[in-house]
């Protein structure tokens, strides 16, 4: 792992045949993609991939063999665990922590000081995809956020407004109950849905 180190610096490490820079005193290696920021202070483990246009936060930290997608952003301190995979596009709050091994998807939404240990459930529906978006309690899909009490009173009627078919409509009513009990599941749904 290397600490306050800047794009700069990693740049001008010696490059291995496999495309890794190379840090001559630790011997750590990164992935570096085109555009790529990393904040000061941040924290960057052995074998992580940090793709094209990412976004590392001020003492972020990135664990060993974490890949962060491209234009993807880590909040300022949020900590991403080993072997983690953050998709392409997807956003995670400051102060958030992501488990090792856990995979958060493609233009997923985290956030901020949100705690994600293992992989968080995350359905691509017909339309738009559904899943627990990082606070107890509370269901994401497409831009719409709100607590699972909500979407279980509401999901037909937003559906309808938002030009669903009644197939549609019934596909996601499957979809938030089905995110509902996973969260109870994992113990991160609000008191009154444990």
């Amino acid at each position: 792992m290397v600490y306050n180190v800047t794009v700069e610096q990693i740049r001008s490490w010696p490059v291995d045949k496999n495309g890794w820079h190379v840090d001559p005193a630790t011997q750590t290696h990164i992935k570096l993609g085109d555009w790529a920021h990393i904040g000061d202070g941040a924290r960057i483990g052995d074998g992580a991939r940090i793709g094209d246009g990412a976004r590392i936060g001020d003492w972020a930290r990135i664990g060993d063999w974490a890949r962060i997608g491209n234009y993807a952003s880590i909040g300022d301190r949020a900590s991403i665990g080993a072997w983690a995979h953050i998709g392409n596009g997807a956003r995670i709050g400051n102060y958030a922590r992501i488990g090792n091994y856990a995979r958060i998807g493609y233009g997923a939404r985290i956030g901020d000081g949100a705690s994600i240990i293992q992989t968080p459930i995350y359905i691509q529906g017909r339309r738009y995809w559904i899943g627990y978006c990082g606070k107890p309690g509370w269901i994401r899909s497409g831009c719409i956020e709100k607590p699972i009490e909500w979407w279980l009173e509401n999901v037909e009627r937003c559906a309808e407004e938002n030009g669903y078919t009644p197939d549609e409509q019934e596909e996601y009513r499957l979809h938030v109950e089905h995110v509902a009990a996973w969260m109870k599941l994992y113990k991160v749904a609000t008191k009154g849905e444990q």
